[in-house]
């Protein structure tokens, strides 16, 4: 093969992972919005996503399903970025960031709730879970953009924390 062939390629199959990456919240959206409608009673507005995915959950294939599709692309992504830039140390790190995110989405879709926060059998338990998860989830984003943490519930055992 000449390497202008090679190029030719080399460009192809970047550019078909830059439409890979690009599909996959597509995806998952498209799959977030059919496990709704296949979940009877769920409300987005009173339940998580991850809900839809839960042992509990009638259909849980579907949003499985679209968290792993989105990991694929997001994978693919990584690999046409790390394709398509210069190669360098700086140039590196980007597409690896990426591609810890796509594996970080595979985990996220295959370690699955046990059960929806709204039914009763779990809402007790879960509860207390979930506002710690929520406390995290605000902890993160503060120290993200530099504010400091927010202080963390005191009534919450350390386990939760």
């Amino acid at each position: 093969m000449t390497p202008a062939g090679r190029t030719g390629r080399h460009e192809r199959v970047s550019r078909l992972c830059g439409y890979l990456g690009a599909a996959g919240p597509l995806a998952f959206a498209i799959a977030s919005l059919t496990a709704t409608a296949a979940q009877r009673g769920y409300n987005p507005w009173r339940e998580d996503i991850s809900a839809l995915a839960a042992l509990d959950a009638q259909e849980p294939w579907i949003m499985i399903t679209g968290f792993l599709v989105f990991s694929s692309c997001t994978i693919a992504l990584a690999v046409g970025l790390r394709r398509a830039i210069q190669h360098s140390q700086a140039a590196t790190a980007g597409p690896i960031m990426i591609l810890l995110v796509g594996l970080g989405i595979a985990a996220l879709g295959l370690m699955r709730n046990d059960c929806s926060t709204e039914l009763a059998t779990c809402a007790a338990r879960g509860d207390r879970g979930h506002l710690a998860h929520m406390q995290l989830a605000v902890r993160g984003q503060a120290e993200h953009i530099g504010e400091g943490a927010p202080a963390v519930d005191p009534e919450l055992p350390p386990s939760t924390v």
